[in-house]
């Protein structure tokens, strides 16, 4: 049996339906489908359903976790890493310190999860136990606007119990 190819131009069968796009699907090309929909390449249904091209890693990180010492330095640390941390600074510091990460004296615990998003969500928070230092209170105004909603109304709050003010900003 001797196959020979077809002088005929293949039939289009159906559009893409990304409407920028709009190719021409051909009789046997290899499409994609979603739903009901049919598009010509994967490109076009991630553009279609609003799948957005990022680096790994790359996204925005919203909130801080970590403490910020007495001297106004902020020691970062990961979600759930605190305890590790507290045990380092108060060493460091010469803190007196019972094991309690949210109690550490003189510190002002911040935590949030890295999935949480610009107003933080239920992992998001701030522990301040003692009047803040001048250098934490400058810090706090310095960095305001890098604090999860969650975060930031919490801190107001608490320099409201000391009668600070800073002022409230938001430039994200």
């Amino acid at each position: 049996m001797n196959k020979s190819p077809s002088l005929t131009p293949p039939e289009v069968m159906d559009f893409c339906a990304n409407p920028e796009c709009a190719s021409e699907i051909m009789d046997g090309q290899i499409a994609v489908r979603h739903g009901k929909d049919l598009y010509c390449k994967l490109s076009c249904v991630a553009k279609s359903i609003g799948a957005v091209t990022i680096t790994a890693g790359g996204q925005k990180k919203y909130g801080v976790s970590g403490f910020l010492a007495p001297d106004g330095k902020f020691y970062d640390c990961g979600y759930g890493k605190h305890r590790e941390l507290a045990m380092k600074l108060v060493a460091q510091y010469g803190v007196f310190f019972d094991g309690d990460s949210n109690k550490v004296p003189n510190f002002i615990k911040f935590g949030c999860s890295t999935l949480a998003g610009p107003e933080g969500d239920s992992a998001c928070h701030c522990f301040m136990w003692d009047e803040p230092t001048p250098e934490q209170v400058n810090w706090l105004t310095a960095n305001l606007d890098e604090l999860t909603g969650n975060q930031r109304r919490r801190i107001l709050a608490d320099l409201d119990l000391y009668d600070i003010e800073i002022p409230e900003r938001r430039n994200s």
